[in-house]
């Protein structure tokens, strides 16, 4: 079964994992959100998104009643010695959402301008939302102040890391382009046996739920350039000046690291996604 998802902030990973969670809890209540919690996650100042061993023991449900099969937490650990080990352990599989770096960081900005007047430790790195009041300062922040490049450092040390007998990665543009083909593969990866005419019902049902308005109607003081979800959205947000101080931090992060070839084989130069099979 599978039973985490991980991914950066910012990739539609909330979506996919409701979608995964799911086709394994078709047994249970469809209509209920089957996206899970430890007990102390709403605890914490900025969270703790780290896995421990008796993870399972703690995992809840929104409305506080324990875990049910099927379910998933959702969060955004990265590949460290701590959360591999838990996920070595036992039977349970996992998912990695991957994006292009540059639409996460432009979708992020807009995330950050929603609590403008703030300061925090993003699961990522620090952001400063006071600075991404304005398009050309925020995005700047974001590229040059450390948030590009840990970033980056996530994604390149689950592309290395990934155990591929329990672990699979989605790639978020693969799923916007056909989301019950991704699924379909996430199925049979885990040997999952769904309807699937339920599971494409409900990925309409839960991609209308995220959409709500903000492809039409997106409100400008969150998306001053519009929403943020649709692929290769980074060319709305980044002008000329942007795209050379990305790739200056993007081919810095080559030496020493050998998971950002995987990256750059899956999104050229941390742009488009190239459409390579990232098996």
């Amino acid at each position: 079964m599978i039973r985490y998802v991980t991914a950066a902030p910012k990739t539609g990973s909330s979506f996919i994992a409701q979608c995964i969670a799911f086709m394994q809890a078709e047994s249970f209540d469809p209509d209920k959100q089957y996206r899970v919690y430890p007990d102390w996650w709403w605890q914490l100042r900025g969270r703790e998104w780290d896995l421990r061993f008796d993870m399972p023991t703690f995992l809840r449900l929104m409305d506080d009643t324990l875990s049910p099969g099927g379910a998933i937490y959702k969060g955004h650990f990265w590949a460290n010695q701590r959360n591999l080990g838990v996920l070595d352990e036992g039977n349970d599989k996992y998912i990695v959402v991957l994006r292009s770096p540059a639409d996460t960081l432009a979708a992020q900005f807009c995330s950050a301008r929603e609590e403008p007047g703030m300061a925090w430790y993003n699961p990522i790195y620090r952001i400063d939302a006071r600075k991404c009041v304005d398009i050309d300062e925020g995005i700047n922040h974001l590229i040059k102040d450390g948030y590009l490049k840990h970033l980056l450092q996530w994604m390149a040390d689950w592309a290395q890391l990934i155990d591929k007998t329990k672990g699979h990665l989605v790639i978020f543009e693969s799923f916007l382009e056909n989301k019950v083909s991704v699924l379909k593969d996430v199925a049979s990866w885990a040997d999952i046996h769904p309807c699937w005419n339920a599971v494409e019902n409900h990925a309409i049902k839960t991609d209308l739920y995220y959409r709500d308005g903000k492809t039409t109607d997106a409100n400008p003081e969150i998306y001053p350039k519009g929403w943020s979800g649709y692929k290769g959205v980074y060319a709305k947000y980044f002008n000329e000046e942007h795209i050379k101080a990305f790739s200056r931090v993007y081919m810095s992060m080559f030496p020493g690291s050998p998971g950002m070839k995987a990256i750059n084989r899956l999104y050229a130069a941390g742009f488009a996604y190239s459409g390579e099979n990232h098996d």
